[in-house]
């Protein structure tokens, strides 16, 4: 004779503490597609995603690679390249013909990086609601603040990939690339 378990465990991911399905599920019910973010070791991935029952449905992907891919050659996890990946979310989201979305952090804490990448969206086209708090200043996405960092870093090593007096131009290059794409 079968008897049955008296004790259910939960999810994988959520034991794991990888996904707060509470959270998911009140991003999925607002309708409106999700603005993934999430950082690797060594980059962001964004991707945004609609809700299907059959199972999620990526309408655009990119990484801070792509950036690299269009001549970006600073770090791929900082607020400038935050930024700039966000636009580029932004403009492909215009492709596939999505003008809202909502943002989707799973369990990170939001940050200037986040904020930046919010800005880049909502700089690109796409509604994505948002408070005015978090979007950090024109100068620090522009990556002014690396460069007063590296001013007073005696150790110059430490930008081994390119001059970071440069950072400021290379964004406005890498910007009206993706103006472009």
């Amino acid at each position: 004779m079968k008897i049955k378990q008296t004790y259910e465990l939960p999810f994988k991911r959520r034991y794991k503490g990888k996904t707060d399905y509470r959270a998911r599920l009140a991003l999925v019910k607002s309708g409106l597609p999700r603005v993934v973010l999430r950082f690797t070791s060594n980059r962001a991935i964004a991707e945004l995603i609609k809700y299907e029952a059959k199972g999620d449905k990526v309408l655009a992907y990119a990484t801070t690679n792509d950036i690299v891919k269009l001549g970006w050659k600073h770090s791929k996890k900082n607020t400038p390249a935050c930024y700039l990946l966000g636009y580029m979310i932004g403009k492909l989201s215009a492709k596939v013909k999505v003008k809202e979305a909502v943002l989707d952090l799973g369990l990170h804490k939001s940050s200037s990086r986040v904020g930046a990448f919010i800005k880049g969206m909502t700089d690109a086209g796409l509604q994505v609601p948002h408070s005015e708090d978090i979007i950090p200043d024109e100068k620090r996405i522009k990556g002014e603040h690396i460069i007063n960092a590296a001013k007073s870093i005696k150790n110059k090593n430490q930008f081994s990939k390119a001059k970071p007096d440069n950072i400021a131009k290379d964004f406005e290059e890498i910007k009206k690339k993706i103006s472009g794409v």
